[in-house]
């Protein structure tokens, strides 16, 4: 019974390690971000949706979700943070089943106990932001992407396109990940008879926050980042997403060793998925970076 269910116990083990790594530290004062998060709070949904094209540059989803938790839990530092705590956590079990779809239950297992250990996630998971459910929904795109790939039909596609709109309406960087996601669907001859209407959905969805973008695009508020050289922002964010610091830059060139050689012993078919996967991943990275 046991090894008939191994692989449920396993994720279900590797989800609860890496929710009680996500729920340490969760009382420490909140830092400028979110204290702007607090304040959108604790204010009238009316005024908070009218503050957001002013004060912040991202979506509007996770302020409307944060908000109504807010008014049942409060405002404290645990009682925000701890929904992103449990969104991340979430993250980890769709993460393994994305794993699986894609190629097997061990790998399923092993990209679960990566979330859950990922430094960067669980840092995302310790914070009144956006950035926990922006992983949990691009996570759970890539994993309905999954399914549609290996079996398409239209109610398939529709679970893609919704997951992927609420991603979109996470973090604008989401569209990067569903750009390349749809790109890939719509060359698969099986896929394409199926995702017009899904793609329609999305489409009209997306448009919608336009107008939003347009406005939040004049605040000035990343006027800083254009200061930053891109070398100084690929190594911030390669030494904080690996948790280690920039000079061991030897840990990541063996790991991108690592992943070719996995490339080339692989069989046609895995071969072919990693490959997708790499161009995934980098329309969702390298491309935004």
């Amino acid at each position: 019974m046991v090894a008939r269910h191994w692989f449920a116990l396993l994720v279900a083990c590797v989800t609860l390690a890496g929710a009680v790594l996500r729920f340490t530290k969760l009382g420490e004062s909140y830092w400028y971000d979110e204290a702007v998060t607090v304040g959108l709070v604790r204010s009238s949904l009316g005024s908070m949706i009218h503050a957001l094209p002013g004060t912040e540059s991202t979506p509007p989803l996770y302020y409307g979700i944060v908000w109504v938790w807010g008014r049942i839990f409060g405002t404290s530092e645990v009682a925000l943070r701890s929904l992103s705590a449990i969104i991340g956590a979430a993250a980890i079990p769709l993460a393994a089943a994305a794993g699986k779809e894609f190629f097997s239950k061990p790998a399923g297992a092993l990209a679960g106990a990566l979330v859950a250990a990922s430094p960067f996630l669980v840092w995302y998971a310790q914070e009144a932001r956006a950035y926990s459910l922006y992983v949990m929904l691009s996570t759970l795109s890539l994993l309905f992407f999954a399914r549609a790939l290996k079996a398409p039909s239209r109610r398939r596609l529709a679970w893609w396109a919704l997951a992927s709109a609420l991603a979109i309406w996470t973090q604008y960087f989401a569209g990067f990940l569903v750009a390349a996601e749809l790109l890939v669907l719509l060359l698969d001859r099986r896929s394409r008879r199926h995702v017009a209407l899904p793609l329609l959905g999305l489409a009209a969805s997306t448009a919608v926050l336009i107008p939003l973008v347009y406005r939040q695009a004049r605040n000035g508020r990343n006027g800083w980042i254009a200061d930053l050289s891109l070398r100084s922002r690929f190594e911030q964010a390669t030494s904080w997403f690996l948790g280690f610091p920039s000079h061991l830059w030897w840990v990541a060139a063996a790991v991108v060793v690592l992943l070719l050689a996995t490339i080339v012993v692989a069989g046609r078919h895995d071969r072919r998925t990693m490959l997708m996967l790499l161009a995934l991943s980098g329309a969702a990275v390298v491309v935004p970076l």
